[in-house]
């Protein structure tokens, strides 16, 4: 009877349990002298929009002179409350006129230049001889067209056609002033004190001439 030899079987090791995964943020590596941080690229500055020197001085020349010319002319066929004669006479209305035109005129040209300089002088007189006939010519215009369409209607439309005016002066003036870049200009304490004045007269003086073609409507 031959002896039986038995081989023990050789069981499985265990699998060494595993360590759980870290949750929190990896470490950072570790910082040279020589890297910098890292930052975020600065906004490019927005160009500002093209001006149109020529265009928009005459359109704000033009806007305060047939505003001025409005207003003025209400004001010199309207009679004072109590009084025989006019709220203003021809002379001081003329002399309103011309200077308020002139005046806008050459502090809109001036601050043109200096917003927009020209590349020579004889080209910063031609743009001023430029918007003054551009202006008047609008001026001419404008003024022709509106006696025209009242002469030919039988109705009065002489109130409908001042606001009208009026407030196509106002748009003018204000688009002009925004197209030639004007009011891109940096002014100084003493010329916003100016300039608030002269906002407020010419509201003062617009609110009158209203109430005046309301009156005479």
């Amino acid at each position: 009877m031959t002896d039986e030899i038995t081989v023990p079987l050789a069981l499985p090791t265990p699998a060494a349990p595993t360590a759980p995964a870290e949750t929190g943020p990896a470490p950072a590596p570790p910082s040279a002298p020589y890297r910098s941080a890292v930052t975020e690229p600065l906004p490019e500055p927005t160009a500002s929009p093209k001006a149109w020197p020529v265009l928009g001085l005459s359109l704000w020349t033009f806007g305060l002179a047939m505003w001025s010319f409005v207003v003025m002319g209400e004001l010199t066929t309207s009679y004072g409350p109590g009084k025989h004669g006019f709220l203003v006479g021809e002379g001081t209305a003329a002399l309103f006129v011309f200077g308020a035109t002139v005046g806008g005129w050459g502090v809109g040209l001036r601050r043109s230049l200096a917003s927009t300089p020209a590349r020579s002088t004889s080209r910063a007189v031609g743009r001023g001889l430029g918007v003054a006939v551009l202006a008047f010519v609008l001026w001419c215009f404008v003024t022709l067209f509106a006696a025209a369409f009242g002469a030919s209607t039988h109705v009065n439309l002489d109130g409908k056609i001042t606001v009208t005016l009026a407030l196509l002066a106002g748009a003018a003036a204000f688009g002009g002033r925004r197209l030639a870049g004007l009011h891109r200009h940096d002014k100084t304490p003493r010329e916003r004190t100016i300039a608030r004045v002269l906002w407020i007269g010419a509201a003062l003086v617009s609110i009158v001439a209203l109430a005046e073609v309301m009156a005479g409507d």
